[in-house]
C-alpha cells in the first residue's frame, strides 16, 4: 500500500521529498490501522442499515419515473426512513400501518401499491425488510335504483325541457350511452 486511495484517504508519501516520507507513511499506516480496526479488519466498508437504505433510496430515483410518482415516493421514503433511524428496523407492522390509515378503498390499494414497490425494491436489492402480506381491497359496485314509473318520469322530464326530453327518450329506447353516444348526436 502506498497511497490512502483505497481507505479514502489524500494521504500519498511517495509525493514528499525524501527526507519527509517516513513521518507521511507513518500517518498513512496510522490511518490505514484505524480504518481496519473500524471495518472488522477488513478493506471493504461496513455501511450501516440507514446509509444502505439512502443509497438504495438514491438509486431507485435515478430511475425515470414521473415526477408526480418520484413526489409519493419520496414522501413515502421519508416516513420509512424516520422509522429506521428512530427504531433501527422497519417493521412489517409499521409498513403496513401507512396504508391501512386510509379509509377509501382507492386511497387504500394506491399506497399499498406504492409502499410495496420501495419495500420490495429494498428487499431484492439486500436491505432486512420484510415485506407486507396485505392483499388489495375490492370496491363494492353500487347500482343504481330501478325507475318503477318510467312513462310518468318521462312526462316530468318532458314538461321540464323538450330537449332534455328527446335525449333520454333515445336513451332509454335504443339504450344508448348517455356519457358519450347521445352527447355526440347531432
Amino acid at each position: 500500500m502506498f497511497s490512502g486511495k483505497k481507505i479514502g484517504s489524500s494521504v500519498n508519501p511517495n509525493k514528499f521529498p525524501l527526507r519527509l516520507r517516513k513521518n507521511e507513511t507513518i500517518k498513512l499506516a496510522k490511518e490505514v490501522y484505524g480504518y481496519l480496526i473500524n471495518n472488522n479488519y477488513s478493506f471493504k466498508k461496513n455501511i450501516n442499515k440507514i446509509e444502505l437504505f439512502d443509497l438504495l433510496v438514491k438509486k431507485k430515483m435515478s430511475e425515470p419515473l414521473s415526477s408526480d410518482y418520484k413526489k409519493i415516493l419520496k414522501r413515502l421514503v421519508s416516513l420509512l426512513r424516520s422509522e429506521l433511524a428512530s427504531k433501527g428496523s422497519i417493521s412489517v407492522e409499521f409498513i403496513d400501518s401507512i396504508s391501512l390509515k386510509y379509509k377509501t378503498i382507492t386511497s387504500y390499494n394506491t399506497i399499498r401499491r406504492h409502499v410495496n414497490v420501495l419495500v420490495n425494491y429494498l428487499y431484492e436489492n439486500g436491505f432486512d425488510i420484510t415485506r407486507s402480506k396485505l392483499k388489495s381491497k375490492r370496491q363494492t359496485e353500487s347500482l343504481h335504483k330501478p325507475i318503477d314509473d318510467v312513462k310518468d318520469l318521462l312526462e316530468r322530464i318532458k314538461m321540464f325541457n323538450e330537449k332534455l326530453y328527446l335525449c333520454c327518450v333515445l336513451t332509454y329506447c335504443c339504450l344508448l350511452r348517455p356519457h358519450q353516444e347521445i352527447r355526440l348526436l347531432k
